[in-house]
């Protein structure tokens, strides 16, 4: 499954991909963001609609197995944050996996 370290979104097949924002996002129109950005994976048009420039912008190259990856990853975090809540609550700072609790 792909992790993040330092920065750096790592796939299982070893690809690494620099995150500038340190993560990444998904935006309500499931367009992949790195931190503020939208440029990781989504859709680019102008105001024109003119098909040449409608496109879907994937500046990685990410395989479908990959974008796959990705999603299990954002859920794999969203459900330990529900189980570290469900059991410290919302005021322990252990909740976070790089804090230590006191």
């Amino acid at each position: 499954m792909a992790k993040i370290k330092a920065n750096t979104l790592i796939l299982a097949s070893g690809r690494q991909i620099k995150l500038r924002g340190g993560t990444i996002s998904i935006a309500s129109s499931l367009e992949l963001g790195d931190g503020y950005t939208s440029g990781v994976f989504n859709f680019n048009s102008d105001s024109k609609y003119t098909p040449e420039i409608n496109k879907i912008s994937n500046p990685y190259n990410l395989t479908a197995e990959e974008i796959h990856e990705v999603a299990d990853l954002m859920i794999s975090l969203w459900v330990e944050l529900k189980n570290n809540i469900r059991i410290k609550g919302v005021c322990d700072p252990a909740i976070f996996t790089n804090v230590v609790s006191i």
